[in-house]
């Protein structure tokens, strides 16, 4: 057991890097010793000459024991000067080793620090962005409340620039011309090895706080891209309907104002689709419940269609916002709103109306709106 426990000890200490001179001494007392490498056991006697050849990692000796080489414990030499200096040329290696291991850290830390301080300095002038390449196709993670909402995705080997790394979300902020937000850090390659590690030296308030700021600034960008966008939409899509016999353009419609008792408004909102401004719009439907069915007012002359009328003007090419309160219609079940039928006055004493059919294909467009076009129409257009 002893020799497996030395042979260990051997394998996991090794020998020291430094070769010394060869140091002649005695056996200070008897005892055993192993041969090397067959490490059998042999016994030696006070006072036998030994070659010490050097101090292995472990703290036992290599020496040469009646011409053959052996391990020993230091309690069994007798320590002249000689074993004196290869003792002591251990300790100051090691602590050589310590000062140089010290100074390495210092430069790891300076190094650090100036990388740090490098991203600070780009973030305080706003231009903290990397050329990055899109290793895969990959979607925009919806990590962070302010992630651009589109269900595009980033195509292999797309050029971007990146802003942000996070080894603990794993995640990468980037953006193009086309999208932003932010990925998994897997799929993104930064040109530059040095650019990955000051974004990685950031401190994460400051790099987080940058992020966000980034991406407001895209956010802006690209809803700009979106209205123009939408404007080419309007020249084209929107006249195309006005010509396929839609007057208006519905935004948003659903029962509103719903209390105690049962009473139910209607909100609708609307875009005039004409060149001529709008006196007034009549709406006809009736109301669903959960289940899709129409139902009735619950008070006399229960009745199902109601109507709703909306006097504002609207300029051309406009939008109306309209709550319909006058209705007496009372139903605590009611979940939608269908409109059946429409009329449009115009101002110059023109009109335009909507049937059933038309009245359908105008509620799922509005049901087909993309985010972008639904934001734009309700936010953005006045």
């Amino acid at each position: 057991m002893k020799r497996v426990f030395f042979l260990l000890l051997l394998m996991m200490g090794g020998f020291c890097l430094s070769t010394y001179a060869q140091v002649e001494t005695v056996s200070a007392r008897s005892g055993y010793m192993l041969y090397y490498p067959s490490m059998e056991r042999a016994k030696m006697k006070k006072g036998e000459r030994l070659i010490v050849l050097q101090r292995l990692d472990n703290g036992n000796f290599l020496v040469i024991y009646h011409d053959r080489r052996a391990l020993v414990d230091i309690s069994f030499l007798k320590v002249n000067e000689g074993i004196y200096r290869l003792i002591r040329t251990k300790e100051l290696m090691q602590e050589q080793d310590k000062e140089l291991q010290a100074y390495e850290d210092s430069v790891r830390n300076a190094y650090k620090l100036r990388l740090r301080e490098e991203g600070l300095q780009k973030i305080a002038e706003k231009n903290l962005v990397y050329e990055g390449t899109v290793l895969r196709q990959t979607a925009i993670t919806p990590i962070r409340d302010k992630a651009f909402e589109t269900k595009d995705t980033f195509e292999k080997d797309e050029k971007v620039q990146v802003f942000y790394l996070s080894e603990e979300y794993k995640l990468a902020g980037v953006f193009n011309d086309r999208l932003y937000g932010y990925v998994n850090i897997d799929d993104v390659e930064v040109e530059e090895e040095r650019d990955v590690k000051v974004l990685l030296a950031i401190p994460e308030e400051d790099k987080n706080r940058y992020a966000d700021y980034v991406m407001e600034e895209q956010k802006m960008k690209m809803e700009k891209v979106i209205q123009a966008q939408m404007d080419e939409m309007l020249q084209s899509s929107l006249k195309q309907m006005y010509k396929d016999g839609f007057p208006i353009l519905l935004v948003d419609c659903y029962p509103t104002n719903v209390n105690m008792v049962g009473h139910v408004d209607v909100y609708l909102e609307y875009i005039n689709l004409s060149g001529k401004a709008i006196r007034s719009v009549t709406f006809t439907g009736y109301f669903n419940n959960q289940e899709g069915k129409a139902i009735a007012n619950e008070i006399s002359p229960h009745n199902k269609s109601v109507t709703c009328r909306d006097f504002n003007a609207v300029k051309a090419y406009g939008k109306s916002m309209k709550t319909c309160s006058d209705l007496s219609y009372y139903n605590k079940n009611v979940k939608s709103f269908v409109i059946t039928a429409v009329r449009v006055q115009y101002k110059d004493g023109s009109s335009a109306s909507m049937n059933t059919a038309k009245c359908q294909a105008l509620m799922d467009k509005n049901r087909n709106f993309t985010p972008e076009e639904r934001r734009f129409f309700k936010e953005r257009w006045l």
